[in-house]
């Protein structure tokens, strides 16, 4: 009987140090937008793109203002092969305000666009746009002909408009 409580015991205080551990592991405090953000963008930076997306999603939920968390959650969707959920929620944050939209998150906005085969939409989002420069408008004016096939059209738009050579060989990073 004396054994029978030792192990009663020492059952209990495993139970104890396993349920302490479990729940330290499964709270994660909300709040905290810092460390949370230094986990999302970790896993951004090892190219853990779906695990970023999730918590850019718990970040722009405690913080909606944040353009550069909205940035980057965008991002990570179409870095993980989501291009149709990343413009989902453009439509959610920014409902076709592209007014609202800054520089990156446009450019972000036509990468989404191409990837989901919507080119009439990203040439004519590219004609409305004033916060992307001449060059990199043209640039992705030209990618959108080029999709196309219309290599002739693309050959003179080249030739009389401004797509930078840095541009021209930059990748969808």
């Amino acid at each position: 009987f004396g054994i029978l409580t030792k192990m009663n015991k020492v059952y209990l205080v495993l139970s104890g140090i396993i349920i302490f551990n479990i729940h330290n592991l499964l709270c994660q405090d909300l709040k905290n937008t810092e460390n949370t953000l230094k986990f999302a963008d970790y896993l951004f930076k090892t190219k853990q793109f779906v695990l970023a997306s999730e918590e850019y999603e718990r970040l722009a939920f405690i913080d909606s203002v944040d353009l550069s968390i909205k940035y980057r959650l965008i991002q990570s969707y179409r870095l993980s092969n989501k291009p149709k959920t990343a413009l989902e929620k453009y439509n959610y944050f920014f409902n076709d305000n592209i007014e609202l939209l800054n520089s990156k998150l446009s450019e972000e906005f036509i990468k989404n666009l191409i990837l989901e085969k919507k080119k009439k939409k990203a040439i004519h989002f590219l004609d409305k746009t004033r916060k992307l420069d001449i060059g990199t408008i043209e640039t992705y004016q030209l990618g959108c002909i080029l999709l196309e096939r219309q290599w002739d059209t693309a050959f003179n738009f080249a030739l009389t408009h401004s797509v930078t050579e840095s541009k021209k060989n930059a990748d969808l990073h």
